[in-house]
């Protein structure tokens, strides 16, 4: 053979083969896509069963619809296999060759010459007979390919209920009160997340994400719980997850969190309470220096809080006083007499805080408080009312108190003002009402201070033809009750406010 020619029939070869070999896995392909459409027909017939027993009407047609396109799918592969040649079969073993061994042959016994016999005229040889013509085979008619099923025809027969399929499980019957209890800790969870996020940036990064640990880990808690008995609040988990994962994209540095990967396991109420604890430790680390503007604040907010609770215990005893004699006919059931000494002997170490109020309480039934040990009620006296004089003096007092300010009270000032006016966002305020009220020598203070706040975020400027305005930045509004409480805040703003104080 020409070397060309072999050269040329070897190619041809090669390219057969690759031709026929992409085709074997086309084929094989079309056959694993078909396999799995079958399998998600099978899933929503289920669905659609499922959904005709509850009476779903609008389910069932979003049912039907993936059906008809799951049938436009199966008429696609059905096709492309039918264009696809399947591999041919592998051909029959050739029989193996039989060996065949010369066979001896005897040689023959000499014989002797028969006489010459004599030779017969031939016979006459018949004329052949006329071999008839072939008959050709019938060709058989082809066979018209079966006419693909319509979509309406594939829908009615996945629908319609088949012996080999199972129902569906009815879910379980779920708690109303459970649902609820789960949507309002989702709730919470996202609203806790947004409160936090903007001051987030500024805290230590062990800290920052400390806080997201102990969020995913409340968030898994809930998911599970779901999985297991609530199916219902899936949906609002889900958008409690998306609003997670925008706050971790928006904070640098955050890896990912091992509680938002579903194939992960792990003990999650122990490692949340491990969370709690090192968020704890990690607070008292990296808490800023309390100024002594700050501890003076935070003290008064406490002697505040205590006289609210003394107050709180005071009136409750009072009102026990109270019910006595409503539940009892005084003096003369015994019983209630000695029930009303004993809440009346209750409210003695409140005597001074409720004054009158107890007073006129114990008056009818003075009587029955005879004795050293209740005179403490009618020894207390009334708050006398101020004279002119003792205006005068607290008029001068509050004067001299004004004369003395520090910037924390300053700025806090007038960001309570703009809080409570609401001026937020869209709604803005000119800037020179932010000093109204000030004394002069403290106004450059004020407008430093102003003007710290617009560079860092948590005022909005807004030009305008006449003067300029400002609005408390919507995302920055916890960093301003953080700034009125006296909390901790960024380090750029708290070191400027615990400077110094403006003095005159």
């Amino acid at each position: 053979m020409d070397p060309s020619s072999f050269d040329q029939t070897l190619a041809k070869l090669d390219q057969e083969l690759r031709t026929r070999r992409e085709g074997l896995e086309k084929r094989k392909k079309a056959e694993q896509d078909l396999a799995q459409v079958r399998i998600q027909q099978e899933a929503m017939r289920e669905r659609m069963r499922a959904a005709e027993e509850i009476g779903a009407l609008d389910l069932r047609e979003q049912v039907s619809q993936l059906l008809v396109g799951l049938a436009d799918e199966e008429k696609r592969l059905l096709a492309l296999l039918s264009s696809v040649p399947s591999p041919p079969s592998a051909p029959a073993p050739a029989p193996a060759p039989v060996s065949r061994a010369p066979v001896p042959v005897p040689a023959p016994a000499p014989v002797p010459a028969p006489a010459p016999a004599p030779v017969p005229a031939p016979a006459p040889v018949p004329a052949p007979a006329p071999v008839p013509a072939p008959v050709p085979a019938p060709v058989p008619a082809p066979v018209p390919a079966p006419a693909p099923p319509s979509p309406s025809d594939v829908t009615a027969r996945l629908i319609s209920p088949s012996a080999e399929t199972k129902p569906l499980p009815k879910p379980p019957e779920e708690d109303p009160s459970s649902v609820r209890e789960v949507k309002h800790s989702a709730e919470s969870l996202v609203q806790e997340v947004e409160e936090i996020l903007p001051s987030l940036a500024a805290e230590p990064v062990d800290l920052r994400n400390t806080r997201f640990n102990i969020w995913s880990f409340r968030w898994r808690l809930l998911r599970e719980r779901a999985e297991r008995e609530l199916p219902s609040a899936m949906g609002i988990l889900s958008w409690a997850y998306a609003q997670l994962m925008e706050a971790r994209k928006s904070v640098p540095d955050v890896p990912f969190l091992r509680a938002f990967n579903p194939k992960e396991k792990g003990d999650w109420p122990k490692e949340l309470a491990d969370a709690e604890t090192l968020l704890s430790k990690l607070r008292l680390k990296f808490r800023p220096p309390r100024t002594r503007a700050v501890e003076v604040h935070l003290r008064r907010k406490e002697e505040e809080t205590k006289s609210i609770k003394r107050d709180e215990e005071a009136y409750e005893h009072l009102n026990r006083l109270k019910a006595v004699p409503v539940n009892f006919c005084l003096p003369e059931d015994p019983d209630g007499v000695r029930a009303f000494r004993e809440a009346a002997r209750s409210c003695l170490k409140f005597a001074k805080r409720l004054g009158h109020d107890l007073r006129s309480t114990c008056g009818p039934y003075r009587d029955l408080l005879e004795g050293e040990e209740w005179e403490p009620i009618w020894t207390v006296e009334e708050k006398a009312s101020p004279t002119p004089q003792d205006r005068a003096r607290a008029s001068t007092d509050a004067q001299e108190a004004r004369r003395t300010w520090t910037r924390r009270d300053l700025i806090g000032r007038m960001l309570r003002r703009m809080l409570a006016k609401k001026e937020i966002g869209g709604k803005h305020t000119e800037i020179h009402n932010l000093y109204q009220g000030l004394p002069d020598h403290v106004r450059g203070d004020a407008k430093e201070g102003v003007d710290l706040l617009v560079k860092e975020g948590v005022l909005r400027r807004k030009p305008t033809t006449k003067d300029e305005h400002v609005s408390i930045e919507p995302s920055f509004v916890r960093v301003v009750e953080d700034l009125i409480e006296g909390r901790p805040l960024p380090p750029n703003i708290g070191k400027w406010l615990d400077e110094a104080p403006v003095t005159r």
